[in-house]
């Protein structure tokens, strides 16, 4: 649920609202009560930016503390960081780099 409403807000046509997402999401309403515990990771790739910064801000907004985590990999993690402390991104966890190649 959360994936879907997060395409959907991306693609400018929210579904549900991003408070509805982790809702869903957690089964708040169900019968049978609530999920507990649920922990959600969220992993991006990217260069050294993310679009959109203001869509994933409110998306991450309204989760619930301690139920989510978002790691991020980049390409140039030093314009990493500078862009999102510029952008607000508090969320996201930058995850070290490795070096890599094609064979």
């Amino acid at each position: 649920a959360i994936a879907a409403a997060a395409w959907s807000i991306l693609r400018g046509r929210p579904a549900v609202g991003v408070d509805n997402a982790w809702r869903q999401c957690s089964g708040e309403g169900r019968v049978g009560g609530p999920v507990r515990d649920l922990h959600v990771h969220f992993l991006v790739m990217t260069i050294d930016d993310l679009p959109h910064a203001d869509i994933w801000k409110a998306f991450f907004a309204g989760a619930p503390a301690g139920s989510y985590s978002a790691w991020v990999h980049c390409t140039h993690p030093e314009k990493c960081k500078e862009n999102f402390a510029k952008s607000g991104l508090t969320a996201f966890t930058i995850v070290p780099t490795v070096f890599s190649e094609w064979c």
